[in-house]
């Protein structure tokens, strides 16, 4: 949410009670599962978009990463509110939720308002590190090819890059900026975009 800083009360009580509170009325439910079904249809419409859940696919075999953000259709169609409610139980607790907040706020008075809307969160499960412990992500590579003659090329590459904990990760992303990114709307000639070109 983006608040002025009087309202950052009512903001962390508005944010504690969609979190806690949500009524998950059935019809809310069958309205949304619809809303993502078309929303999925455009998606798959949308070369660009849909060669990302492919990179990540392959990228990331049989890991939490390769999966598409919106999840396969049949969980789509079938997830009931009592799916939605053991989600909740299981997932919305202490220890695997992060409140923050930037700008001209006050941390001790942000940090008891929280305190005090969400104390009845539950604290039991697992965490977020025990989580990526037991289902951990792999980079394994590979490659995807679909032919439709029809339609223009599109292709995306990837490789393992460092974490945010390794000494190269700010020389890889200084590098990633000078280097830019392909534009194909520009000039042809002008293929790499970037800041120091």
């Amino acid at each position: 949410m983006k608040v002025m800083e009087k309202d950052v009360t009512k903001a962390v009580d508005i944010l504690a009670d969609i979190l806690q509170n949500s009524k998950l009325d059935e019809k809310a439910i069958d309205h949304e599962r619809n809303v993502i079904l078309r929303e999925m249809q455009e998606i798959e419409k949308m070369p660009e978009e849909v060669i990302f859940d492919h990179l990540h696919s392959t990228a990331f075999q049989y890991s939490p990463l390769g999966r598409p953000i919106l999840g396969p259709v049949d969980n789509i169609k079938t997830i009931t509110k009592r799916d939605l409610e053991e989600y909740i139980k299981k997932h919305y607790t202490t220890k695997r939720m992060v409140i923050v907040a930037t700008g001209d706020v006050d941390h001790d008075s942000v940090v008891k308002e929280v305190e005090k809307v969400f104390s009845t969160l539950p604290s039991e499960g697992p965490s977020v590190q025990t989580l990526v412990k037991d289902d951990p992500a792999h980079f394994t590579g590979s490659e995807i090819r679909i032919r439709e003659p029809d339609m223009p090329v599109h292709f995306a590459v990837a490789f393992k890059g460092a974490s945010w904990t390794d000494p190269d990760s700010i020389p890889l992303m200084v590098m990633q900026t000078m280097i830019g990114v392909y534009d194909g709307k520009r000039d042809a000639a002008k293929h790499l975009r970037s800041k120091f070109a």
